[in-house]
């Protein structure tokens, strides 16, 4: 658990409450590693903060993952055409946002 961890989570929160919570933020999260609750909570973010948070990290999963619960970024297009292209087309038309 770092201070640092809890002040980033924390300012992002900020940010998804006064202005909602854009792919700026998902990016944001995800470039701390802050990508579920198990690890907010691991890092020892506050209780609020993670209630905040929780639509972007349902967000970030929905992107991130297949159907299968595999992360899209080692998913194979050609082993897995039909959820690759599905993934891609809900991110490039802004769905999941």
């Amino acid at each position: 658990m770092s201070d640092f961890d809890k002040g980033y989570a924390c300012a992002i929160a900020c940010i998804v409450k006064g202005h909602g919570a854009g792919t700026e933020v998902s990016e944001a999260l995800q470039a701390n590693g802050l990508t579920s609750v198990k690890i907010l909570k691991d890092r020892g973010v506050d209780e609020y903060d993670i209630e905040v948070l929780k639509p972007v990290l349902v967000d970030i999963h929905n992107d991130n993952y297949c159907s299968h619960g595999r992360l899209l970024m080692v998913l194979c297009s050609k082993c897995y055409p039909k959820e690759y292209s599905e993934a891609i087309n809900k991110r490039t038309k802004g769905e999941n946002k």
